[in-house]
């Protein structure tokens, strides 16, 4: 799924106008096509556009992830947990 379709389901989730998440950032038209797939935006304006809907960057990947962490990540997280072993508190 690209970007646009993901900030799309969030913007109608929590019930947002297009004009009150791009407003100041593209055209109608260009964020219509943001939302559709058809086009990208800089990184400078997708920044906005997240700001706009009060999320962070990681909030947004996990969200587009299907709250799941990126493999990457995960894969980090086993091997410092097999490189370091389980905390232990005393």
């Amino acid at each position: 799924m690209m970007y646009g379709e993901v900030i799309k389901q969030i913007r109608l989730n929590k019930n947002l106008p297009l004009k009150s998440v791009y407003f100041g950032i593209c055209s109608k038209t260009n964020a219509v096509k943001f939302e559709n797939g058809e086009r990208m935006l800089a990184a400078d304006k997708f920044a906005g556009v997240l700001a706009n809907l009060m999320l962070t960057m990681p909030e947004f990947s996990w969200i587009k992830n299907g709250y799941h962490p990126q493999k990457a990540d995960y894969y980090q997280y086993i091997v410092s947990q097999a490189w370091n072993g389980p905390l232990s508190i005393k």
